[in-house]
């Protein structure tokens, strides 16, 4: 069992900025995978 959910999630190209890749921290939970934008 991992204990560790918290991981980086690689988001290409949503919406359109100059920025291509974006790490976004998110959890996994029992309903499902919780972004975590804190903008």
């Amino acid at each position: 069992e991992n204990h560790n959910l918290q991981r980086y999630l690689r988001v290409y190209g949503m919406r359109r900025t100059r920025h291509v890749l974006s790490w976004i921290p998110y959890d996994i939970t029992d309903r499902g995978i919780l972004l975590k934008s804190e903008r």
